[in-house]
């Protein structure tokens, strides 16, 4: 009887939650070329080197990553250490043609791996905070000139459209990155 009691005031003195309605994410592509060359020059003349072009499909409030490198083991332990180029992608708010982003390029390189027992990197971090056309790319500096050669990125962010949530459950929005958005009924 005396756990009846307990369990009827926890229910009682709880207050009861209402789902709220989830507002619908817009979905994104941010479209990443890692290039590396001339700055003054171009692809198509053969002076601008694509590295990478990576499309990553996000939501709003959701973080897309890239990464070109991988790790590195360390001598005598366990332990590795990355060492490449990481960029990442938080788009915040998509309103009448912008896009209210963070943007990171994040180089490390391994700078010493002669020792036993140890490895030394370095890096360096650009980050872009602020408001952007949609559509238009973003240049981000990763590297100044060195032997001639300079290495970049440019972010494009384009809005693909809105995702409605689903009433009924709830989808992580690592899932919503790796499979297409389901597919709504129409209201009768």
């Amino acid at each position: 009887m005396r756990a009846l009691l307990i369990a009827l005031a926890v229910l009682v003195a709880s207050p009861v939650c209402a789902a709220e309605p989830q507002k619908a994410a817009k979905k994104l592509v941010c479209h990443i070329r890692g290039l590396e060359g001339d700055p003054a020059g171009s692809v198509e003349k053969g002076t601008v080197r694509a590295l990478w072009e990576p499309h990553i499909a996000t939501v709003q409030g959701e973080e897309a990553v890239y990464g070109a490198g991988g790790d590195n083991e360390v001598p005598g332990t366990s332990e590795t250490i990355y060492g490449g180029v990481w960029v990442s992608i938080t788009p915040t708010r998509v309103e009448k043609g912008k896009v209210t982003a963070r943007i990171a390029l994040e180089m490390t390189r391994l700078d010493d791996t002669d020792h036993e027992s140890f490895v030394t990197s370095s890096g360096r971090v650009v980050r872009a905070v602020g408001t952007f056309d949609c559509g238009k790319p973003v240049k981000l500096v990763g590297q100044e000139k060195i032997n001639g050669k300079q290495f970049w990125i440019e972010v494009t962010i384009e809005e693909l459209g809105t995702v409605a949530p689903k009433a009924s459950a709830v989808v992580p929005a690592s899932l919503l990155r790796a499979v297409a958005p389901p597919k709504l009924k129409p209201s009768p």
